[in-house]
């Protein structure tokens, strides 16, 4: 049985740690700090996420935060606590 509320939004989940590996695999190419932040677009173009699976949007969770070691700013639907303080 489904557990989430009929009204609910189904986000696709998103790992801060799984940013930082795609950054270091060289798929993901941060923006300058005088550039928008990163999108939901670039986040396609690097194979992070198919579009026909995003409906409602990307959720930005805080596993492999420890991992972090370049700074991001990116620009998602929602985000976990965890999340944005590891940003």
């Amino acid at each position: 049985k489904d557990l989430m509320p009929n009204n609910a939004t189904h986000m696709v989940p998103l790992n801060i740690g799984t940013i930082q590996d795609y950054i270091d695999m060289g798929r993901l190419i941060l923006p300058a700090p005088s550039d928008p932040p990163l999108t939901i677009k670039d986040l396609m173009h690097a194979g992070m996420v198919k579009s026909n699976s995003i409906r409602h949007g990307i959720k930005l969770l805080g596993k492999g935060n420890e991992r972090l070691r370049s700074k991001v700013r990116i620009d998602v639907s929602r985000a976990s606590k965890g999340a944005i303080e590891a940003v």
